[in-house]
């Protein structure tokens, strides 16, 4: 459908086939009706299968499943229950599994250990290097905001990690990207009255913390700023990005600021 939903994969690690007809997939210790596998439904030795959590309760054979339930970024039950009534657990993550990070996975590795994943790869083995962890999150010294003066910035972060950040809003994986050492000087200029600090947590035995953003915002060098300033995004959705202040709106706002300062 062009959305980008959750997602479970089940592997059948046995040896013989199952047949998950009228098998239910459920967020719910006390309500194991959820998914509902249609019927016909087999996972063979070593098969993987993909299920949707896109809350759409999808269920037809030979075609896409998707569960009336999508998952929690903080964690919840996940259980896999049999056909006979009253339903059997078979599998499940109990009490719940750990919290989830968009554009990484967790699961079972194709060595049996669980874990996350930096590539996920829904249907294939998970064959990649397994994390137990995520770096913690960096601290910011000063709060995002207006400001009309320049100020050093300090970033923190706990134990030994490290912290990697850029000051364009730019993605904080790329190659620009700066490794934290010192207090950071933050200013609007006439080419950029916004300043966009990006910083993440990295450690090389977890992976990456989520990203932390805090804007700077200067409106004496706002109302200055081009079009496009160097490191902006150059589009909106569709359109063209214009950061340039609308002359009828700033105009007789810096006219206004001026004869303030003047008398």
């Amino acid at each position: 459908d062009g959305d980008d939903p959750d997602w479970v994969e089940l592997w059948n690690r046995g040896s013989a086939p199952v047949d998950l007809s009228a098998w239910s997939l459920s967020d719910s210790l006390e309500e194991p009706v959820g998914l509902i596998f249609p019927s016909g439904t087999r996972l063979e030795p070593n098969e993987r299968m993909v299920v949707f959590a896109s809350r759409k309760d999808r269920a037809e054979r030979d075609s896409e499943l998707h569960a009336p339930f999508s998952l929690s970024n903080d964690g919840e039950f996940l259980g896999l229950w049999s056909a006979e009534i009253p339903r059997l657990l078979v599998d499940s993550f109990a009490p719940e599994f750990p919290p989830q990070r968009t554009d990484f996975s967790y699961g079972l590795s194709s060595g049996g250990v669980y874990g996350y994943f930096a590539t996920p790869t829904p249907g294939e083995p998970n064959v990649h290097e397994v994390f137990q962890s995520f770096a913690p999150e960096p601290e910011f010294s000063v709060e995002r905001g207006f400001y009309e003066e320049g100020f050093d910035l300090e970033l923190s972060i706990s134990g030994e990690h490290q912290i990697a950040y850029t000051l364009d809003g730019s993605d904080t994986r790329e190659e620009g990207a700066l490794i934290y050492s010192e207090p950071i000087a933050i200013a609007g200029s006439r080419e950029r009255g916004v300043v966009f600090v990006r910083a993440v947590g990295i450690d090389e035995a977890a992976l990456p913390s989520s990203v932390v953003t805090h804007s700077y915002l200067f409106p004496e060098q706002i109302l200055s700023q081009p079009a496009q300033p160097d490191g902006f995004p150059v589009r909106w959705g569709t359109q063209v990005a214009d950061y340039e202040p609308n002359p009828a709106i700033s105009g007789p706002q810096r006219a206004t600021s001026a004869s303030i300062r003047s008398t």
